[in-house]
C-alpha cells in the first residue's frame, strides 16, 4: 500500500515491482512529476516512518476516459515508475497480481486506504492507514447499480452499506485471498479504487479496474521500461 501525492489528488497506489506502482488513472489526471511523490512503507501519516519516493514516468492506458455525465471513468489504471528503486523489507514488498478473472464471492478481499472515514469526514489524528473487510458481489448485482458498468469492472462492497472506500481511497487496492480447493491462498491484488454513488451508502458498492483485464498493458510496460 502506497500513498501517492500530487498537486492535484491524494489517491492510493501499490507497489507492484521494485519501481513501479499501481493506480487509477484519474489519479494521474494533470501531474506534475516534479512536484508529485509516494509514500512507501508508511503506516501513520502524521508520523513519517516509511521513505518519501519522487516519480520519474506516468503511463495512463491510452483509452482512459472520464465521463461527467454519467460520474463514471473507464480503462482507469495508470502506471508510476518511481525516480529509484526500493529495497524490500519486512514491511515494504510488491503485492501479487491476480491472474484469474473469477474471484469467489466468499473469497476474503480487504480494500485499504487513508481516505474520508465516512461522507464529508476525513480522517483524523494521526491519520493511520485504515482497512476494511468487503466481498466482490456478481456482475448482476453490480449493473442494477452501475448499468453503464463495462466488463473490465468489478464492484465490491457491502450492499447494506457502511463498510466502503471512500474520496481520497481512488487508486488504491483491492486485494482478496481465493479459494483454491477449500484451501485460501495468498493475497493477490484483484482490483483499483476506481468511482462510486458516494461512498457506504446502501446498494451502491464501489466499482473498482479490473486488474486481470489490463496484465498485457501491466507486463509490457514494466518489462519495456
Amino acid at each position: 500500500m502506497v500513498y501517492l501525492q500530487t498537486q492535484a489528488h491524494k489517491c492510493g497506489a501499490s507497489l507492484i515491482s521494485d519501481q513501479w506502482l499501481l493506480t487509477a488513472a484519474h489519479c494521474t489526471a494533470g501531474i506534475v512529476l516534479e512536484k508529485s511523490f509516494a509514500r512507501v512503507g508508511e503506516l501513520s501519516l502524521e508520523k513519517p516512518s516509511g521513505r518519501r519516493v519522487g516519480l520519474k514516468r506516468v503511463v495512463s492506458h491510452p483509452k482512459f476516459r472520464s465521463n461527467s455525465e454519467k460520474k463514471m471513468y473507464s480503462h482507469d489504471i495508470a502506471l508510476l515508475q518511481l525516480a529509484q528503486p526500493i529495497s524490500t523489507s519486512s514491511t515494504v514488498t510488491p503485492v501479487a497480481l491476480a491472474t484469474s478473472p473469477r474471484i469467489s464471492t466468499s473469497a476474503e478481499c480487504w480494500v485499504t486506504g487513508w481516505g474520508y472515514i465516512a461522507e464529508g469526514k476525513e480522517l483524523g489524528g494521526t491519520k493511520t492507514l485504515q482497512q476494511v473487510r468487503i466481498s466482490v458481489l456478481p456482475d448482476s448485482v453490480c449493473v442494477r447499480s452501475y448499468p453503464h458498468k463495462a466488463a473490465d469492472q468489478l464492484c465490491a462492497g457491502d450492499l447494506a452499506g457502511k463498510k466502503d472506500a471512500c474520496q481520497n481511497d481512488s487508486g488504491g487496492p483491492l486485494v482478496c485471498r481465493p479459494e483454491r480447493g477449500g484451501a485460501a491462498g495468498g493475497f493477490v491484488q484483484v482490483g483499483i479504487v476506481s468511482y462510486g454513488y458516494g461512498c457506504g451508502r446502501k446498494g451502491f458498492p464501489t466499482v473498482y479496474t479490473n486488474v486481470t483485464s489490463y496484465l498485457p498493458f501491466i507486463r509490457k510496460h514494466i518489462h519495456t521500461a
